[in-house]
């Protein structure tokens, strides 16, 4: 039978009034729902027609007797489509189709087959072996008791299997399914399905904590084990969800695994999670309560969310969002955190369980354990202070860094520059600040202005338009940049629609638009409808489709514009300059902010034509930098620029190491490059200067000092120079002339230094290259002291400028003999080695072209020394860690050095490179270094080199005999990094040994022999701190080819077994102990050792001994390759 209440229905048949209700309505719907009432069914209702009652059914169907009913629920026109048909059927197996409206379909007792229809449906079975469809829309299929079949439809399903064994298919849309007790089969289909553990009721988290053992196999099934009792085999499945308890989750994965998301929800879980290389980003949301989480699995973000969580040391996961209140454990201890020394060539920090830390590009923590499995941390807090990463700290010890030089190159950190130039323009200009660009940033989420500092990965905007974006702090995704759509074209055009430029501020610009005065921006006033809020959602500074939201659709109702000015207010680096506030319609107060962000206006990108010619990319390159673009690229677009160039390479201009000669020799090439590129009048660069008269005193180093310098003044007096210092200018005679001119200036004699002009052009060029002005060959009108530094200061970097641009010129072109196998990366704006044997080739060139006498020899290298400065500054190694050193230099200098020989003593070769000659140690017999840096060139029979405290290094040649390295640095004190390098030999030319404490390694094809005392002897922590033990030996080992060994590899390498039946005694260091075949004692003793073992090593016996109780540290049991997890195992504790 069949009744319809719906109100359209029933109000036909009344002319002249309408009824106020259906009587005997209530009880008919609610007598019919009562034999379909449960929690699941009212949870449909809600979650597919927001339906807190019954009210929304306006029609039933039901059967009158008890026979089976094959039926199809009638179809309702659209006039009367509003409301839900309640269907309610016997118990006998019934076979009912869905209506196309919204059905909510009960099958009662028996074996029935229902199917949704057109609408969005409820379809429950009931009692028996039912057969659930979905229909065209959303579903929610509820199986009852016994072994039902759930059947998704192309929508977004709800599948609940109830108490039995049911078979659940999501077939189309993102479906979830809950299999409920039993032994279910669930298969999600396509779209982005769910298998949800946590669900009693739907939508709803139950309390009940679950064990949950996942295993996938390279093809399905996935068998699902909960609490011990019930398996579910799993298909085509993205998210697993568990429950709001206590959970217990493991998972193993498949290479074809579809999982996307495993969410535990509540409580305190543990989850290990373990697989091979996934396509797909798998991530695993922990939820609240103190979790635990690890595992071996590439691709997976694990997420602890709230508790004080704890990450294991895994393989290859990322934990994604640890916190202070988190910690990161290695077998059951709690890390710390390292300390790497400026002076390794590793770029791991050391822990103390010899674990290793170090941050990669993207801000990522590694931590690797000693046996090479490493688990990365995002996120991590690199400040000085540290400690907000689960209490994780990890330093560089920089104080012993014997660097080529030890100020740092200004270039190579932008900050220095600031910092530097800052200074400069105070005491030229007054000014402190570089100009700036200050868009208007809002608050739309009401958690406080939010922006990203400028970093090595931070975007490029283009803040000027004149096609250089440089790299520059950002606004985060949920805030927004205020952008006014003056051309009405939905898209953010650049600079122009922002506001706010190197002459206006945001709120002046924004100013202009308020119509009425009236000091706010609302409806009221002409430009409201253009106002958008950019919401920069991929965070790369440049408009995507999307991004733009009207203020009338963030609900936002005006913009103040009475603004309070801020003078020490910063976000990330960011001065916010300003402020005001956004009032939104419903009330809600927000902040409007004046940002000034922190940008780089010399490391910019061109936004322009790039095109390179084929004849200009014969020719060298030099980086674009500022408002210059790349030289190739210039050339191109320049025909002039391109003649000037080959000009200078053809007539031997720059082929000279005379840094002097070089810039007088590329002015015409550094002219010609400001002109190839047309950039807007007043763009630093583009205002002519005038030479500059400085005093300059050459330095002993080779240097130049300012002592002085003239600045031009133009008054009644007539066009005449003053001294920044404030001296008078004298004539021959030595009378004061009281308004010189720059003849007189020049003419006059010094007691110390000389006078020169610094050109204007040179200015210019520098100033185009940095993207900045520069406060001189300008009317600054500072003087004294503080102007002759920050002179000093400026000057240091326009010749820097100079130099780079010089050296990158010659070593490509006219001296490019002298430096074969080094290129140059334009991207990076460095030289780098292309082969093994690094700078020993260039060393090699410059040392065959010596005059070959011992003055001549000298005298040639030393005029080297000042273009290899700038060379090997900008000489880049491979990874950033990695720093041109004294002891890299040497290691480098002696291959060279024996490969083709110098008439003067390598001692003062080395000093042409910056080494200090009081640094290198050699000579025959006992060698006896100091207490700080020393460096053993080791090339002779029988040398005992004898290193105390300081960083040393122990550079050995082709042949050095028979060797000892006698190295020790006294307890208490801290101990220093020390090196073995080697300039000929690679790690497969030698055998690495261990004899009790000491390390022999031995060349294999001649009788060469090192032996370093006392390596493996470790040193005992002192109760109080400080050391119970001298610190022997060294703690890396640096080839020839550039491969580096620390304390781990050297332990490794030194792992020796026989056939026999050994007893392997270990140290007080980390060991790796591998008895193979045979049955074998492996006795381990302090600090954490690796035991291996694998299929035919017999039967192995671990005695692992602890002598000093602060030397502890966790012990691993190592399986060698063909044992695998399904490998049986017993282990048995005396």
């Amino acid at each position: 039978m069949q009744i319809d209440f719906s109100d359209k229905l029933w109000t036909k048949a009344y002319i002249f009034a309408t009824p106020d209700k259906i009587i005997g309505r209530d009880q008919i719907v609610q007598t019919l729902f009562s034999l379909a009432d449960e929690l699941n069914v009212r949870a449909g209702m809600k979650w597919l027609w927001e339906a807190d009652d019954t009210s929304i059914i306006d029609q039933v169907n039901f059967a009158t007797g008890n026979g089976a009913v094959t039926d199809t629920i009638p179809s309702r026109d659209d006039a009367n489509k509003n409301g839900v048909t309640l269907s309610v059927w016997g118990g006998n197996g019934d076979n009912i189709d869905g209506s196309n409206h919204d059905d909510l379909i009960y099958g009662g007792e028996g074996s029935d087959v229902l199917f949704g229809g057109a609408g969005e449906d409820i379809v429950a079975g009931g009692k028996g072996a039912d057969e659930l469809h979905g229909g065209d829309e959303r579903s929610v299929l509820l199986g009852g008791p016994g072994d039902d079949m759930l059947i998704g439809g192309d929508a977004d399903d709800m599948l609940f299997g109830n108490s039995d064994d049911d078979v659940l298919l999501g077939n189309g849309g993102n479906d979830e399914l809950v299999g409920g007790y039993g032994n279910d089969v669930l298969v999600g289909g396509s779209g982005e399905d769910t298998v949800n553990y946590g669900q009693q009721v739907l939508f709803t988290s139950g309390r009940s904590a679950l064990l949950i053992n996942i295993t996938e196999h390279d093809s399905p099934p996935t068998s699902t084990t909960r609490r011990g009792r019930e398996s579910d085999d799993i298909h085509g499945i993205e998210i697993i969800k568990a429950t709001a308890g206590m959970d217990i989750v493991n998972i193993r994965l498949a290479s074809d695994s579809s999982l996307t998301r495993i969410q535990t929800l509540g409580g305190s879980d543990r989850i290990t999670i373990d697989g091979v290389l996934q396509p797909q980003t798998i991530l695993i949301e922990l939820g609240d309560g103190d979790d635990v989480a690890g595992g071996s699995c590439q691709n997976c973000e694990i997420y602890g969310e709230t508790g004080a969580d704890e990450f294991q040391l895994g393989h290859n996961y990322l934990a994604a969002d640890v916190d202070r209140e988190d910690r990161i454990t290695f077998l059951d201890q709690t890390l710390t955190g390292g300390i790497r020394n400026k002076n390794s060539e590793l770029i791991w920090a050391n822990g103390r369980f010899s674990e290793r830390y170090a941050v990669n590009p993207s801000g990522e923590l590694g931590i690797v354990d000693p046996n090479g499995r490493i688990t990365f941390v995002a996120g991590f807090d690199r400040s000085i202070d540290g400690g907000q990463t689960a209490g994780l700290r990890v330093y560089e010890l920089a104080l012993e860094a014997y660097k080529l030089l030890e100020t740092p190159n200004g270039w190579q950190l932008f900050e220095t520059m600031e910092d530097l130039l800052g200074h400069a323009m105070k005491a030229l200009t007054g000014i402190s600040y570089f100009n700036t660009v200050d868009p208007l940033v809002i608050d739309v989420d009401g958690d406080g202005i939010e922006l990203l500092p400028r970093s090595s990965v931070s975007p490029h905007f283009d803040y000027v338009g004149d096609g250089f974006a440089r790299p520059t702090g950002w606004v985060r995704p949920d805030d927004a940049l205020l952008v006014h759509d003056k051309n009405s074209n939905g898209i953010v055009d650049g600079i122009d629609e922002l506001f706010g430029d190197h002459e206006t501020s945001g709120f002046s610009a924004l100013t202009q638009l308020d119509d009425n005065g009236d000091q706010t921006i609302s409806a009221n006033d002409a430009a409201f409808e253009s106002l958008y809020l950019w919401f920069d959602r991929d965070g790369d500074a440049a408009f995507d489709d999307g991004e733009l939201q009207s203020l009338a659709e963030a609900g936002i109702e005006s913009l103040g514009l009475n603004a309070t000015e801020l003078s020490n207010e910063t976000v990330a680096g960011n001065r916010i300059t300003a402020t005001s506030h956004v009032t939104l319609t419903n009330g809600d107060i927000r902040d409007l902010a004046d940002v000034a962000f922190a940008t780089n206006p010399r490391q910019t990108m061109w936004l322009g034509d790039s095109t390179i010619s084929e004849t200009a990319a014969l020719l060298p390159e030099v980086k674009g930098l500022g408002t210059l673009t790349d030289l190739r690229i210039a050339m191109t677009q320049s025909a002039g620029l391109q003649e000037i160039v080959e000009t200078a390479l053809a007539d031997g201009s720059l082929a000279t190491s005379d840094l002097q000669a070089l810039r007088t020799a590329i002015t015409p090439i550094t002219i010609s490059w400001r002109d190839a590129v047309t950039v807007s009048e007043g763009t630093p660069g583009t205002i002519d200067r005038t030479d500059v008269p400085v005093l300059f005193n050459t330095t002993l180093s080779g240097g130049s000092e300012v002592l002085d310098f003239a600045i031009p003044q133009s008054d009644e007096n007539g066009n005449y120079w003053v001294r920044a210092s404030g001296r008078p200018v004298k004539d021959v005679d030595g009378n004061d002339v009281d308004f010189p001119s720059l003849a007189q200036l020049l003419a006059q004699s010094e007691d110390e230094g000389a006078w020169s002009l610094f050109r204007g052009s040179d200015i210019q060029f520098a100033e185009r290259r940095l993207g900045l002005e520069l406060p001189v060959g300008n009317a600054a009108n500072q003087t004294g002291g503080a102007a002759i530094d920050a002179v000093q200061t400026t000057l240091e970097f326009m010749w820097q400028e100079l130099d780079e641009v010089a050296v990158r010129l010659a070593v490509q072109g006219s001296l490019s003999t002298f430096f074969p196998f080094i290129s140059y990366d334009v991207i990076h704006d460095s030289f780098y080695a292309t082969i093994e044997r690094q700078l020993a080739p260039t060393f090699e060139a410059i040392f065959a072209a010596a005059p070959g006498s011992p003055e001549g020899d000298s005298a040639y290298i030393a005029s080297w020394k000042t273009f290899l400065d700038v060379f090997l500054q900008d000489f880049d190694r491979g990874e950033d860690y990695l720093i041109v050193s004294y002891s890299y230099l040497f290691q480098n200098l002696v291959a060279a050095y024996e490969n083709v020989g110098l008439s003067t003593g390598i001692t003062e070769a080395a000093s042409a490179l910056d080494i200090p000659s009081e640094l290198v140690h050699t000579g025959s017999g006992s060698i006896v270094g100091t207490d700080d840096a020393d460096i053993f060139y080791m090339h002779a029979d029988h040398q005992v080199a004898m290193g105390g405290a300081g960083p040393d290094s122990y550079v050995f040649g082709r042949r050095f005999g028979e060797n000892v390295i006698q190295d020790v640095e006294p307890a208490p004190f801290d101990s220093s990094y020390d090196l073995i390098r080697f300039a000929f030999l690679t790690s497969d030319q030698a055998t690495f040994t261990r004899n009790g404490d000491d390390l022999w390694i031995n060349a294999n094809d001649n009788t060469d022999s090192i032996h370093v005392i006392g390596q493996f002897s470790g040193q005992r922590p002192g109760l109080f701190g400080g050391t119970v033990d001298d610190d022997l030996g060294v703690n890396e080992i640096i080839f020839a080819n550039g491969e580096v060994w620390g304390e781990l590899e050297i332990a490794q390498a030194v792992s020796r077994n026989t056939g026999g039946d050994d007893v392997i005694e270990g140290t007080r260091v980390i060991d790796f102990l591998d008895g193979g075949p045979g049955n074998d004692i492996l006795r381990g003793h302090d600090s954490g050792d690796v035991y291996r073992f694998g299929f035919g090593d017999g039967q192995d016996k671990v005695e692992d001994l602890q002598d000093y109780i602060l030397l502890a540290g966790p012990d691993m049991l190592q399986f060698k390759p063909g044992v695998s997890v399904d490998f049986t195992a017993r282990v048995k504790a005396p």
